[in-house]
């Protein structure tokens, strides 16, 4: 993702006019995005407005400006390392991403520094908490999340293996007691891509995984090596340390049926 700086970003929609709240951490997430780069312009569409954005876009493409990302984190002046997200991808490939059958169910990001209020010593105090491998995980209740999400706490998706799968969980307020509210974002490796690729073969990993039902799609073998089961930690034991711990609340396990590797 591209970060951008912006002096001011719109407050309303660009073509119903409805009004736009920066601190609204639902609307964040929900809205689309357009910027010009070439220009310094960011063009903002409410949901019920995407048509209306995919419209602006093929007129971009059609005069010629094709400049311009759909997917953008915006980074405002009038709000210290406040971050804007656009999770909905209007092209893929130059693709509606809804005539491929594609839409975006959550994103989890797991480097970021985010302004948010923690007590230290019985006090309140604003804090910009820098998460690096880490996971968001506010619990029920929490202002920092969306209104879909305040009574179960905010989703976390604790990525395992190709081979073993991932796990989604849930914030609680015990990690916004013990650890300014984060948890793990992975299964964490056992060994270097280096040493995974001396050990394991892509081919036959590939091989072995679809006769257990997991279709994997890659560009080179040696990239599938790198992700080899055996090159994480047990999933289970990881997610399992979390819960007990009391930082995450186990919601369900998703076992992989696809891969597709970069």
């Amino acid at each position: 993702k591209k970060i951008m700086l912006f002096n001011e970003i719109g407050d309303e929609c660009t073509c119903c006019e409805s009004p736009f709240d920066k601190t609204d951490a639902e609307m964040l997430n929900s809205w689309m995005v357009i910027v010009r780069e070439e220009k310094n312009l960011v063009n903002i569409y409410c949901p019920e407005c995407w048509e209306r954005a995919r419209e602006a876009i093929a007129t971009l493409k059609k005069d010629g400006e094709v400049e311009f990302d759909v997917s953008s984190q915006l980074v405002s002046d009038d709000s210290l390392f406040g971050k804007y997200y656009s999770s909905h991808f209007a092209m893929l490939n130059e693709k509606d991403s809804e005539k491929l059958g594609m839409s975006m169910i959550y994103d989890v990001a797991h480097n970021t520094a985010k302004l948010e209020r923690h007590t230290i010593d019985n006090k309140t105090r604003e804090l910009i908490v820098h998460r690096k491998g880490a996971t968001r995980a506010f619990g029920p209740g929490n202002d920092e999340i969306p209104n879909i999400f305040k009574d179960i706490g905010q989703p976390v998706i604790l990525g395992g293996s190709m081979e073993t799968g991932s796990y989604l969980l849930a914030g609680t307020k015990e990690a916004h007691e013990q650890t300014f509210a984060s948890t793990a974002h992975g299964s964490g490796r056992t060994m270097s891509r280096t040493k995974a690729k001396r050990m394991f073969r892509g081919e036959d990993l590939q091989k072995d995984m679809l006769k257990r039902g997991i279709y994997v799609k890659s560009v080179s073998f040696a990239g599938l090596a790198e992700e080899a089961g055996k090159a994480y930690k047990d999933i289970d034991d990881v997610v399992e340390a979390t819960v007990k711990s009391g930082i995450s609340k186990k919601i369900v396990k998703l076992i992989p049926i696809g891969n597709v590797k970069g």
